[in-house]
């Protein structure tokens, strides 16, 4: 994750929330998961726990991970855009003020709208597609991808 706008983010310290342990007062004070979030719960729990305090890393493993037929690998592309998007969403409003958190969401909303946007021109729902095409464009207008993929939606 490190280099990536979401690592940069993060800070390179994401947790794994089956994995922690933490403090039941800091827990209640930052929140409980985001039941609409799939796929981003983590993050979005990690960003608020690291305003509680700060963290102690163990090198020795403490969990096993198993991937089944009910994972996010098999859940539907649309939910997990939306989900994203909601998660940048929550992102932008915790880190008000943190001019260059506040810039890497902008690239990664960017780069979701134009995501979901081609997810919905696959889908037949071009005019949909367009408009979230658009959207990024709006928020990144630099993207030559997002041009190829608008271009793309009128062929």
């Amino acid at each position: 994750m490190g280099d990536s706008p979401l690592g940069r983010l993060m800070e390179a310290d994401q947790l794994l929330s089956s994995a922690i342990l933490v403090r039941r007062d800091a827990f209640e004070r930052a929140g409980m998961y985001d039941e609409e979030l799939r796929g981003f719960e983590d993050f979005d729990l990690c960003a608020r726990l690291k305003r509680e305090g700060r963290f102690v890393f163990l090198e020795e493993p403490g969990m096993c991970y198993r991937v089944h037929s009910a994972s996010l690998s098999h859940a539907g592309k649309a939910m997990v855009v939306q989900s994203r998007e909601r998660f940048l969403l929550r992102m932008k409003a915790l880190y008000v003020g943190d001019e260059l958190k506040q810039e890497l969401i902008r690239i990664m909303l960017a780069e979701c709208y134009s995501d979901w946007g081609m997810h919905e021109v696959k889908a037949g729902r071009k005019n949909e597609g367009r408009r979230m095409l658009l959207r990024s464009l709006r928020l990144n207008p630099h993207k030559l991808r997002t041009y190829s993929r608008l271009f793309r939606s009128y062929l």
